[in-house]
Order: C-alpha cells, then sequence, then structure tokens
C-alpha cells in the first residue's frame, strides 16, 4: 500500500497535499509525480525551505482544514514538532517517508499521522543476490514498503521490522 492510497482511504476530505521535499532527496519529483497520480482529486504541491515558509504555505493554502502535509526526512519532523509546540499554528494531518525511532515516538503520541517504512536491509540484501544470480530465472522480488501508524505500530507482523533487537 502506498503513502497516496493510505491517505485516501484514511482522510478521504483531504483536499489539499503540501509535499515538504528535502532539497537533498534525488528523488522527490517522481514522489510528486506519484503522488498526483494516487491522489487524482487533490492539489499537489511540492515545497522546498524552512519549516516557517512550509506552515505559512500551509496556512494560506486552505482555510478548510482538509490539508495534509508530508515530509521526506526526521529532521523535518523535529522542526515541524518544535514549530507547532510554540503555538504558532494547530497540528495538522501529518506524514513522513523516512524512518527512525524518534518518527516512531512521534506516531505513538499522535504528532504525526504516519510513515512508509521500507525494509532497506531486506531491499540490500536481495539486490545484492540478484546481482550475484543474474541469470537465475526465480529472482527475488524487492519487498513492498509498509505504512506504520499508530494502529499497527506495535502489532507482531511488524515486530521484527520495526523493533529487530527484541528478539
Amino acid at each position: 500500500k502506498s503513502l497516496g492510497a493510505y491517505i485516501q482511504a484514511t482522510h478521504p476530505v483531504i483536499e489539499e497535499v503540501i509535499y515538504w521535499q528535502d532539497s537533498t532527496s534525488p528523488n522527490s519529483t517522481e514522489r510528486t509525480e506519484g503522488l498526483k497520480e494516487e491522489l487524482p482529486t487533490q492539489k499537489i504541491e511540492g515545497i522546498i525551505g524552512s519549516v516557517e515558509t512550509v506552515m505559512e504555505k500551509v496556512t494560506s493554502f486552505s482555510s478548510s482544514g482538509r490539508v495534509c502535509l508530508i515530509m521526506d526526512t526526521g529532521q523535518q519532523v523535529s522542526d515541524y514538532q518544535a514549530y507547532t509546540s510554540r503555538g504558532k499554528d494547530e497540528p495538522i494531518k501529518s506524514y513522513v517517508i523516512d524512518f527512525s525511532d524518534s518518527i516512531l515516538v512521534a506516531i505513538d503520541r499522535e504528532e504525526i499521522e504516519a510513515a512508509v517504512f521500507q525494509d532497506e536491509y531486506s531491499r540490500g540484501y536481495q539486490s545484492v543476490y540478484q546481482l550475484i544470480n543474474k541469470g537465475a530465472e526465480n529472482l527475488v522480488s524487492i519487498p513492498e514498503i509498509s505504512i506504520i501508524n499508530q494502529e499497527n505500530l506495535f502489532s507482531k507482523e511488524l515486530e521484527p521490522l520495526l523493533f529487530p533487537h527484541n528478539e
């Protein structure tokens, strides 16, 4: 399940999406285009800048409250949390395309709605396997992404991926 599909399923009233792009992200254009495909009825705008710039855009984007923010990095999440904790703006539906322990804490505290988790270890392992076995007929498929939210944060299914040291 993709982030766009998750947003569509859980918050169909969202009309506008701000994608706060990290200037160092190599594939932010592809992510923006993917969001536009998955959320065809929503207005989607990519923006690069400080948290103040982004939040100014969020407040001017819509007065209906039907806006959400997608972030690229854990640092953006920290900046967003610091900004909203100062009481300047109400927190909005927020998502992140990244993974770290601090993001798990933010999901648990309901400071962000969800995060995209990609099992990078398995991706790397399987990519090397495919390179070594280039001619093999049965190539291993790269795993799908998982959407982590408060409902499945501590699920048995995701525990080995999110908390591998608990075993």
